[in-house]
Formats: C-alpha cells, sequence, structure tokens
C-alpha cells in the first residue's frame, strides 16, 4: 500500500466550535440534498430544498436520447456526476482520517463507487465514462463524455485502490474499471478518429480530444495509462504510458506562468500530475513531474486570493435554485459549431448550450474557484503556500449557508478542506 502525502490517521483533528459547522453542513448538503439514493450520484443542482422536489429540473429521458439539448447534458444539472465523484471520493478518505463519523463516511464512499461504476457500465460500452445517470429512470445517459470526466472518474478510483480502506473486492472492480478505460482509450483515440475518446455514438465528441491539446489537457491520457499499470501491473499499460508520458510532460510544462488561468484547468493539471508523482515507476521523470506540481501549486496560489476576494466580496444569495434547461436566461451555440458556409453542427449534432439562473451560477463559481484552486495547492505536498493560506480559506469557506445551498460548489470546498484538515494534522 502506497504512502499518501496526507497520511492516515482516525484521530479527529481538533477544531474550533464555530469551524465544526463548516463541514458537518456542507457534508449534509452534499450527502443529504445533492446525494441520489437512486443512481448514487451527486448531481449539480437542485431546483428546490424540499427532498422530493430537489431533481425535478434534471431533463426527461426522453430528451436524453434525443441529445436535447445539447449531446453532453451542459445547462441541465447532471453534467459534471463524474467531477463530483472523483472529488468526493478523496472527500471520504481524507475526511475518514480526521473525523469520528468513519463508517458513515465509507459507507457513503462505497455507494459513490457504486454510482461511479454504473457510469462506466450502463451503456455498455465498457471503458467508456458517462458523466450521469438520469435520475428518472435510472439508465439515460447522455453520449458525449469529456476528458475533464474522465480525469476525475480514474483519479478519484486509483485513489481508493491505495487507501487503507479499500477491501480486496473493491479493488477488484476498481483494477477492472481502469484497465477498462485505458483499453478502450487504447482502441479509440487513435489519429483517424482524431485522437478523441468519441461518443457513444462512435463518431468525435467535443471536448474529447486527447493528444495534440493545450498544456492543461496533455497528461490526461498518459494518466489513465498509468494508473490502469499501477492497479494490474499489466505491461502493455506501461508501456502505453511510456509512448507518451515524455511528450505529454513537455507540452504540459511548456504552460505559460504569465497567463490567468482557469481554476478548473489548474485543478486537473495537477491531478494528472499528483497521479503520476506516486505512480511513475521512473524516479528521474517523477522528479519532473514533482518539479511541475510546484509550479502549478504556485500558479493556483496567485489565482486563489483573487478569487478569494471575490468570495469574500459577494453580496448575493447563496440559497438561490436552479431552473430546468428549457426556461434558461439564455442559450448559445458552441463557437467549435458555428460557421458561415456550414450547418451549425459538430459531427452531426447540435450543441446548444443553456444558461442556468445568473444568481445561481454567481454563488456556484465563487465556491467552485475557490475550492479547485486550494485543492491544485494542497495537493503538492512540497509546496509551501503562504502562512495565512490556510486560514484565508477557511474564513471564505465558511461563508455559505451550505443547509440552503443549492450547487455541487460544495464538493470542492470540501476537497479543498479535508485536505487541509489532513496537512494540518500532518498526515
Amino acid at each position: 500500500m502506497r504512502r499518501s502525502p496526507f497520511m492516515r490517521s482516525r484521530r479527529s483533528v481538533p477544531c474550533p466550535a464555530s469551524r465544526k459547522k463548516l463541514p458537518e453542513d456542507a457534508w449534509f448538503l452534499l450527502t443529504k440534498r445533492l446525494f441520489c439514493e437512486k443512481t448514487s450520484l451527486v448531481y449539480d443542482s437542485l431546483s428546490s430544498l424540499r427532498p422530493e422536489k430537489r431533481f425535478e429540473h434534471l431533463p426527461f429521458p426522453e430528451e436524453i436520447v434525443r441529445h436535447v439539448p445539447n449531446p453532453a447534458g451542459w445547462g441541465t444539472g447532471m453534467e459534471d456526476c463524474m467531477l463530483n465523484a472523483g472529488s468526493v471520493l478523496e472527500i471520504c478518505i481524507l475526511r475518514a482520517r480526521v473525523e469520528l463519523e468513519q463508517q458513515e463516511t465509507l459507507s457513503f464512499a462505497r455507494r459513490i463507487l457504486d454510482g461511479m461504476e454504473a457510469c462506466a457500465t450502463v451503456h455498455g460500452r465498457p471503458g467508456f465514462v458517462a458523466r450521469g445517470i438520469s435520475p428518472r429512470d435510472g439508465k439515460s445517459c447522455y453520449i458525449n463524455s469529456s476528458r475533464d470526466q474522465f480525469t476525475l472518474f480514474v483519479y478519484g478510483l486509483w485513489r481508493f485502490f491505495h487507501c487503507e480502506f479499500a477491501g480486496e473486492g473493491e479493488r477488484d472492480r476498481i483494477r477492472r474499471l481502469l484497465t477498462q478505460v485505458a483499453d478502450y482509450c487504447e482502441q479509440v483515440v487513435r489519429p483517424e478518429n482524431e485522437n478523441n475518446l468519441l461518443r457513444l455514438d462512435g463518431l468525435p465528441g467535443m471536448v474529447s480530444q486527447m493528444i495534440d491539446v493545450a498544456p492543461h489537457e496533455e497528461f490526461r491520457l498518459p494518466m489513465f495509462y498509468l494508473a490502469a499499470w499501477d492497479v494490474s501491473r499489466k505491461e502493455k499499460y506501461r508501456e502505453l504510458y511510456e509512448r507518451h508520458a515524455d511528450r505529454a510532460l513537455e507540452v504540459t510544462r511548456s504552460l505559460d506562468p504569465a497567463r490567468q488561468w482557469w481554476n478548473l484547468e489548474l485543478v486537473q493539471m495537477q491531478i494528472s500530475l499528483a497521479l503520476a508523482a506516486e505512480a511513475d515507476p521512473e524516479q528521474g521523470r517523477k522528479n519532473v513531474i514533482r518539479e511541475t506540481m510546484c509550479l502549478v501549486a504556485s500558479l493556483a496560489e496567485q489565482a486563489f486570493y483573487r478569487e478569494e476576494e471575490k468570495m469574500r466580496k459577494f453580496r448575493g444569495s447563496w440559497s438561490q435554485v436552479t431552473d430546468p434547461w428549457n426556461l434558461a436566461w439564455k442559450m448559445t451555440l458552441r463557437p467549435e459549431t458555428i460557421h458561415s458556409d456550414a450547418p451549425s453542427l459538430y459531427h452531426g449534432l447540435l450543441y446548444l448550450k443553456p444558461w442556468e439562473n445568473r444568481r445561481f451560477l454567481e454563488a456556484f463559481e465563487r465556491m467552485r474557484a475557490v475550492g479547485n484552486l486550494a485543492v491544485a495547492v494542497l495537493l503538492c505536498p512540497e509546496y509551501l503556500p503562504g502562512s495565512d493560506f490556510g486560514e484565508r480559506f477557511l474564513q471564505v469557506a465558511e461563508k455559505p449557508d451550505y443547509r440552503n445551498h443549492t450547487s455541487g460548489g460544495v464538493c470542492n470546498i470540501l476537497h479543498g478542506y479535508y485536505l487541509l484538515m489532513n496537512r494540518k494534522s500532518g498526515h
């Protein structure tokens, strides 16, 4: 069992009484409201605080099968279930090390594992990771995933595989799922497919290209192969990793440090590097990966202070529910689909993006940005942020009214919170 940089304790971390309200209320929102018992998934938003009506905004199966409003489910409330799940699995591991409710936490983690497995199997295409499943029928999913969804799926499962709480049966399931992802990528990520993960209809998907992409995206494909090798020790996955790793790392290290990076770009780049920093079999390359992680953490800390100030000054409502996609205040076409001399289609399908309620989005974005940037800083064990970083994160993380909040941004806040608590307690 690999040693984590946030190593392992079952004792509770001392925390001032006022600070205990943050994890307790946020955990309630995560486990009792955003989590769906039927699908074992955490959804992106709520349309009501009433339990029986909280998922009424999600699309109907008839809409999903017709790719409405778009083939990825953007703007529907079920587009990022795998981003949520990957974060939540690590949250559960970290929480189980520092909180007293260990069995409750691990039981929830195993439910999340069930939901992730369903997203990789419900469609009958082993290795394809659907974004989410409709709770209306427990099986409908959109056909366009993304490299981001695959990234958090792989990372969360890999983290759980190596934690001290996983049983052999769970490790067997994870080993099967991760090797299926690698096999799927080997099969479809080819030049003739635009090096794309493809949609479930076999055509290229949007935001699914895996090679010759931006610096924050290039290391994802080798990360998938490395995770499969790490849990299976099958040599073919190591060979696939070695085929891509050096070039992908070079592209990653070409990132422009003067650019203002988006929080999702930084955190997902850091996640892919964090897996490799532990699992890469070559010490020399591992050292370069760790150096790169420190650079990413530094950029994330700079961005964190900008976003922390925005969240500190936020005066909007933390309790704004969202609307069904067909009541969106505006809809836009993805720029990839806009042509002057051709149909506005991407491989035959229309990508119409509905925009959620503006007040909902503003609160969600404040939380997600601060949480993701904290994660990108704290995932790097060699990087030491400013002395007031942790306190500034905790102060703004306490601002939302989690008991009445409605967005999946709580996943990002809790991810940062428990990484910080584990670091404070010396794990």
